[in-house]
């Protein structure tokens, strides 16, 4: 996998239940979820996956129009 290092398998802590997002992040490039205080500050962007420096997705792309028709269901 280019730009993974390997130090994703130590800091690896799988997928939470429920709504993963207020506490863990998804790196798309190593595809593991990391629990924010592992990830690392950088220069550019506020924080970093620390295995290959990409920035992980830190909240879900569902509109709130779909999360309001969710809860209602």
């Amino acid at each position: 996998m280019k730009g993974c290092k390997g130090v994703c398998n130590r800091v690896n802590t799988g997928r939470p239940f429920g709504d993963p997002y207020p506490t863990h992040a998804l790196c798309r490039r190593c595809q593991i979820w990391i629990k924010h205080e592992d990830l690392i500050p950088h220069e550019w962007f506020k924080l970093v996956c620390p295995c290959c420096k990409a920035r992980p997705k830190m909240k879900s792309y569902r509109s709130k129009k779909t999360q309001m028709l969710t809860k209602r269901l």
